[in-house]
């Protein structure tokens, strides 16, 4: 199955690329980002995207369960949700369980509905910064 995958050049220019769901899941796999089910109850997971902050309180990392709010548009009070991974498309098609990642655009689950983030910008855990675009791994 192919999937048409934007990209801008550090000159702003965008292009596209066709790519298999295999390529995809191998530019997850080299993504930089944290694995939701490796933290713990309690912690606090910041989320910066293009255009929203989201604050994630960690109640179950193996379900990947927290209480999320975002100062944009969406979960804009605490909201019980699902961090069910990163994507690239836009529709939701998860390439990467459980994770988020920079570049990659974040869905959440919510009793309002499936939320897909703008692209993710930085990542941070408990007040410390654990991975930006700009982090080189």
């Amino acid at each position: 199955m192919n999937s048409d995958v934007r990209r801008t050049l550090d000159s702003g220019q965008k292009y596209r690329w066709k790519a298999e769901l295999a390529d995809l899941a191998n530019l997850a796999d080299d993504a930089c980002g944290i694995d939701v089910r490796a933290l713990h109850a309690g912690q606090i997971l910041a989320v910066k995207t293009h255009y929203t902050t989201y604050r994630m309180q960690i109640t179950d990392p193996q379900q990947g369960r927290a209480i999320v709010e975002g100062d944009g548009s969406f979960l804009t009070t605490p909201t019980d949700a699902t961090i069910i991974g990163a994507t690239l498309s836009g529709r939701g098609s998860s390439v990467a369980n459980g994770r988020v990642l920079t570049g990659f655009r974040l869905v959440i689950a919510a009793d309002e509905g499936e939320i897909i983030t703008s692209r993710v910008r930085a990542v941070s855990v408990d007040g410390m910064p654990w991975f930006s675009e700009f982090h080189e791994a």
